[in-house]
């Protein structure tokens, strides 16, 4: 399967991130390697916004398969954003 240059080949605003009004929570899932490429996707927007990434049970799709742990990590962390 071919990858998605669209998506490879792109590079995020990051004055746009520092300047927008929304609080942006980087996250990925605690079975994500860092190193591949939805972990970075994950990890690419902490710096910008100054916070570290948080972690989420399961990997990518954690909300599928760990549904309970998922939303009791999600609640905590949008009560403390």
């Amino acid at each position: 399967m071919d990858r998605c240059t669209a998506v490879i080949d792109a590079e995020l605003d990051q004055e746009a991130l520092r300047a927008t009004p929304v609080h942006i929570v980087p996250a990925s899932g605690s079975a994500t390697a860092p190193s591949g490429f939805v972990g970075q996707c994950a990890q690419s927007p902490a710096e910008p916004v100054g916070r570290e990434a948080v972690t989420f049970p399961g990997g990518h799709n954690g909300n599928s398969t760990h549904p309970r742990a998922y939303a009791a990590r999600l609640r905590d962390v949008l009560t403390k954003a």
